[in-house]
């Protein structure tokens, strides 16, 4: 974090973050250097989503493989100081599964579009929705898959 600074072009501020915030991240994120393996596991890997976050593909394809970190989506305070799902969220506050393809396919190559979508499985009702599992997604059993 204290690096950042060596990137002040990359952030709409100086890319300088104070030691005291440094510090206080540490504080509230220890560096585990024991525990299970599942516990390592999601560190390095909540660390590695830190680290990524300005490679939105990398950052999802990575996500996508292991899960981790684990959202917790229901981040929006209503009036009454409960949780919800972010108002108006397309994906019903779950992780999107896949990419849309652009509406310009669509539009400017209808008869290719329509035919990948049709090689992946996908239905009238369904085609290109977020959600829509593509043919490497698949449910283990786990319960993972819906983070």
């Amino acid at each position: 974090m204290a690096r950042w600074s060596l990137w002040p072009d990359v952030a709409p501020h100086s890319g300088v973050i104070p030691e005291a915030a440094v510090n206080a991240y540490l504080d509230k994120n220890p560096y585990l250097d024991g525990g299970t393996y599942e516990e390592q596991f999601q560190q390095i890997h909540r660390q590695k989503w830190v680290s990524l976050v300005d490679n939105e593909i990398e950052v999802w394809s990575n996500w996508r493989r292991v899960k981790y970190p684990i959202f917790n989506y229901k981040n929006w305070q209503l009036p009454d100081g409960s949780l919800a799902y972010y108002p108006g969220a397309v994906t019903g506050g779950k992780m999107f599964r896949r990419f849309s393809l652009p509406n310009t396919d669509a539009l400017l190559n209808p008869t290719n579009y329509f035919e990948a979508l049709e090689r992946q499985g996908f239905e009238e009702d369904t085609r290109d929705m977020l959600l829509t599992r593509v043919w490497w997604d698949v449910d283990n059993g786990d319960g993972q898959t819906d983070h």
